[in-house]
């Protein structure tokens, strides 16, 4: 990151991505200590996934009409004050409440800051990298923890943190551009829909694994400090493979990355021991990495709303969240944890022809009109543009030039 304003943002990536990813790993340890089943485990991860679907769909969009800094900084605050919830929790319901708390939360900031770094950087997968070391580095710490309150303690502070980061955030130039959205984008769901399909069902397997994954690995026999570096070990080498993912065309990472995780959840499932698992998270750190950078790579190359398509992006992988751990519940209660784990590697497979299919077909239909908007003084002897001017563009909207962060 050059400037000092890019690397403020990478820090509050990788520290709320930390908060976040501390939760996680004890998330399903927390309600089976409260008693819930395997149906209410995924219960729980549907409340997170269905708050976090709503929350990244609405500020996504509210970020393309200005204001990043202070929705970013609404974020990390609000999701501050949640995540101590969870230790608030007496059973399973409470539990799925509090989850639900902080997935709306925690789903407010991360469209606006991706799009303010990516306005500034054309580099997704090079910023995505400090999102992944930060997970890795909170569910690492977690591992070292011996109670639930250190660990929610932790992730509140993490957040609090992030949150004083962003209070420094500085105002970029290609924020004076606000392009009002519908909040039902259909152009932008049109660009991009190979991408969120193939994301929602490769996420789908993979959110249904996710949310038993600690449980599988307890049986085993990892204990709860091997669960955080088998966690990190994932996580933590993402931060080097979405590094230098961005120079591959989008779309063939896309299709390496649904690939990838197919052979990944396979081998998941053949794991006689947890020491197993331990090269296989370097398969699935990469699989997500290609899969994470060329979707994100997919919509900021084919819209000008960047908000608004990555917000939808998460609002996709969000409904995997909260539709996978239902599925993984119902798939684990009938036929167990290796059930659950194909389960998942079927849909990944399902998504790469379902990909190709539609990526063919949406750049042969795609139409290219000319969008770009060009700030600063033209050919000599223009005008100044006037606080205030709009001018109208086909599609969803309007596109309003005025000052503002």
């Amino acid at each position: 990151m050059a400037s000092p304003a890019l690397r403020r943002a990478a820090a509050v990536q990788a520290l709320s991505n930390a908060a976040v990813g501390s939760t996680s790993l004890f998330v399903a340890l927390l309600a089976v200590h409260l008693g819930a089943d395997a149906l209410q485990i995924g219960l729980i991860g549907a409340c997170y996934g269905g708050a976090y679907f709503v929350s990244s769909w609405v500020f996504g969009t509210l970020a393309d009409a200005g204001r990043r800094r202070y929705i970013i900084r609404l974020g990390a605050w609000a999701a501050a004050l949640a995540a101590p919830l969870h230790v608030l929790a007496t059973d399973p319901w409470t539990l799925a409440l509090a989850r639900g708390a902080f997935g709306f939360a925690a789903g407010i900031a991360p469209a606006a800051l991706i799009a303010y770094a990516y306005d500034a950087e054309r580099r997704p997968g090079r910023f995505g990298a400090w999102g992944a070391l930060g997970w890795g580095t909170g569910t690492l710490a977690a591992g070292f923890l011996t109670g639930f309150r250190e660990v929610f303690a932790l992730a509140s502070l993490a957040m609090l943190a992030a949150f004083l980061v962003a209070l420094r955030l500085e105002p970029r130039p290609e924020a004076r551009v606000k392009v009002r959205v519908a909040w039902v984008p259909r152009s932008v769901l049109r660009n991009n829909f190979p991408a969120y399909l193939a994301m929602l069902l490769r996420h789908t397997g993979a959110a249904a694994v996710w949310v038993i994954f600690p449980l599988y690995l307890v049986q085993l026999g990892a204990s709860p400090l091997w669960l955080g570096v088998l966690y990190f070990l994932n996580t933590g080498t993402q931060f080097l493979f979405m590094s230098v993912m961005d120079r591959y065309p989008a779309g063939k990472l896309v299709l390496g990355g649904l690939a990838a995780s197919a052979a990944t959840f396979v081998l998941f499932a053949l794991a006689p021991v947890f020491w197993f698992i331990l090269p296989v998270q370097l398969l699935v750190a990469a699989s997500w990495a290609m899969l994470y950078v060329g979707a994100l790579a997919w919509g900021m190359e084919r819209n000008e709303e960047r908000a608004t398509s990555t917000g939808l992006l998460q609002s996709v992988m969000s409904f995997s969240n909260m539709v996978g751990p239902l599925l993984g519940g119902v798939v684990a209660a009938a036929g167990g944890y290796t059930a659950t784990l194909a389960f998942a590697a079927a849909l990944s497979f399902l998504a790469m022809p379902v990909f190709h299919l539609t990526a063919r077909r949406a750049d042969r239909g795609r139409e290219r009109p000319a969008r770009e908007v060009v700030l600063g003084t033209p050919e000599p002897a223009a005008e100044p543009s006037r606080p205030g001017l709009e001018e109208t563009l086909p599609g969803d909207g309007s596109l309003q030039v005025s000052g503002g962060s």
